[in-house]
């Protein structure tokens, strides 16, 4: 089982009406089962691999949020403006990962994988029903590995985020809850990565997922109890 910290995570946050808030979370986690016995793609046999050590994992988190105060009326979505902006920072010490072939390696204490960025998110409120809405995260990541595991720092993109504009209601006379909107997608290019149908892993693969803008839409109601939706992606 994984090993925790007795009072981990930690979240907290101060302060009104912009309040102050953060989280800090360690791991200390052991190798999985197919980890620790999974053979590569070349092998046929299960064996043990007993030089598995835990891998150490970080995630630190501060940031700050402002939410509109509003009054209950009738119709009313209950979803105030807000805007939220955080920082966070990830690493993963003596990492257990995956080559191409899908070869179990663990970092040594040498190597060092780490993630940095900033997200910010916001819901604009007008005309009493439509909403805006936005997120959008910027990251780098870093290694001083030239191995395999250099291609887990690439396996993210620097920039994605998604836009959302909707218009949402609630009628208890027709719907307990209605919203009709489209949601956009972007992100930066970033090598992908691909999973294993037997083990359910994901390793890495040296191809390039390109950049580019992704449209849906979509209905969603509740009516009488039943929630009906519809979406159709890839306008």
């Amino acid at each position: 089982a994984d090993k925790k910290p007795q009072d981990g995570p930690d979240d907290w946050e101060a302060s009104s009406p912009i309040k102050i808030y953060g989280q800090d979370d360690f791991r200390d986690m052991n190798p999985t089962f197919f980890q620790g016995w999974y053979p590569s793609r070349e092998e046929n046999a299960w064996v043990a691999n007993p030089n598995l050590k835990n891998q150490q994992l970080t995630h630190l988190l501060i940031g700050a949020r402002w939410k509109e105060g509003m009054k209950i009326t009738e119709k009313d979505t209950l979803l105030p403006s807000y805007a939220d902006v955080g920082v966070f920072f990830q690493s993963a010490n003596e990492f257990i990962f995956y080559t191409p072939k899908l070869q179990v390696q663990q970092a040594t204490a040498d190597e060092n994988l780490r993630w940095a960025g900033i997200e910010a998110k916001f819901r604009l409120r007008f005309l009493k029903h439509f909403f805006l809405e936005s997120r959008i995260t910027a990251q780098q990541s870093f290694t001083n590995s030239t191995g395999a595991l250099a291609l887990y720092a690439t396996a993210v993109p620097n920039i994605y985020g998604k836009a959302s504009l909707y218009w949402d209601v609630r009628w208890r006379s027709f719907a307990e809850a209605m919203r009709i909107g489209v949601d956009v997608y972007s992100n930066s290019p970033f090598n992908g990565m691909t999973i294993d149908p037997l083990s359910q892993e994901f390793f890495p693969v040296n191809y390039q997922i390109p950049s580019y803008p992704r449209v849906d839409v979509y209905a969603t109601a509740q009516l009488m109890g039943v929630r009906v939706f519809a979406r159709f992606i890839h306008v």
